[in-house]
């Protein structure tokens, strides 16, 4: 019944974390130094999005494994989600990928004010 819940999770996954690849890959590789600056604040802002929609991800992943390791339902959510975050390996590889997602975040904002 919430297998429709775990595949879009694990899709919207896969698309946030291929949108801010490739926004990496597009500013660091594919835009020139003379490139217009009007295409590179597009791909900044882009990433800003991708970003966004990683962190947005990260959040609905959480939730769902933590469904599919308790097999609760929604309203149970709240009950499991500190145990899952605390007591479990992936608990600790979120965790980790917060960081991470905390470091993006970190990478966009000093591009976009280092760049003004």
């Amino acid at each position: 019944m919430m297998g429709w819940f775990f595949a879009f999770a694990t899709w919207l996954d896969v698309l946030a974390i291929s949108a801010c690849v490739g926004m990496l890959v597009c500013a660091a590789w594919l835009l020139p130094c003379h490139a217009p600056n009007a295409l590179k604040t597009a791909v900044w802002n882009g990433f800003g999005w991708a970003v966004g929609l990683l962190t947005i991800a990260s959040g609905v992943l959480l939730a769902s494994r933590t469904l599919e390791f308790s097999g609760a339902s929604f309203p149970e959510l709240g009950h499991f989600l500190p145990l899952v975050l605390k007591r479990t390996q992936y608990g600790l590889i979120w965790s980790w990928r917060m960081g991470a997602v905390g470091v993006l975040w970190w990478c966009w904002f000093a591009h976009r004010h280092g760049s003004k």
